[in-house]
């Protein structure tokens, strides 16, 4: 348990087992005009009431699957 601000000097956070992060309001990940890279050997569970993703002109959605057809 964290009383107080969270300062990270560096550029990882490793958890042993889960993470959770709950936020007492909104939670907001700005990378500036930086990627944001979400990696998982595992499943990505998303669980929303909607989705909305506000896409410039250039922008693109790629999906692989590593299985074949």
């Amino acid at each position: 348990t964290i009383a107080g601000d969270l300062d990270i000097d560096g550029d990882n956070v490793t958890a042993a087992g889960a993470l959770t992060i709950t936020p007492g309001g909104a939670f907001s990940v700005d990378a500036g005009a930086s990627e944001i890279d979400l990696t998982t050997t595992g499943k990505l569970d998303a669980n929303v009431n909607s989705l909305d993703m506000n896409l410039t002109d250039s922008s693109s959605i790629v999906l692989t699957a590593s299985e074949d057809a």
